[in-house]
């Protein structure tokens, strides 16, 4: 959690992007959320509220009924959580394919219209510029900067 002593959140989420970066993941953001330090320290605000609201409950010492009753709540909230987590994780996962294959087909057009290109050329002795179809397909992807700018590559999964 927030004040497990060793690493702050900020300082696990970097260590990670830097495993991806080794990996050749270029764009972390895509797979892990950005963790600035007001993130963290509302996460310890909320985790300090959580441990000041079970030692009130503790000291008030409810009824066998009652604390059945807020387990089983406590139980549907997390599972609720999980379900909706699971769900965003899916919905990201599912867009970051989709991208992925808008990727490869774009490439794959690009090489075929330059497969095309130098037949074409090659009848009559032209040369292709293969530097201005590898600069193509390494160019940014539009759907990326859409996906960005509408906050669905900030989150990881």
């Amino acid at each position: 959690g927030p004040q497990n002593g060793l690493v702050t959140l900020s300082q696990l989420r970097n260590t990670m992007a830097d495993i991806l970066a080794i990996g050749g993941v270029r764009n972390i953001d895509r797979h892990f959320l950005p963790m600035t330090p007001e993130m963290e320290q509302a996460m310890q605000q909320q985790q300090q509220q959580m441990q000041m609201m079970m030692m009130q409950q503790q000291q008030q010492q409810p009824d066998p009924m009652t604390m059945a009753m807020q387990a089983e709540a406590m139980k549907t909230q997390t599972n609720a959580q999980v379900q909706m987590q699971k769900a965003a994780m899916d919905n990201q996962y599912k867009m970051h394919e989709l991208g992925m294959k808008d990727d490869l087909e774009r490439d794959k057009m690009v090489q075929d219209l330059a497969v095309e290109v130098a037949k074409v050329l090659g009848q009559y002795g032209t040369a292709v510029d293969v530097q201005s179809i590898k600069a193509e397909q390494d160019a940014e992807r539009q759907h990326n900067e859409e996906m960005k700018n509408m906050g669905m590559m900030a989150g990881g999964y």
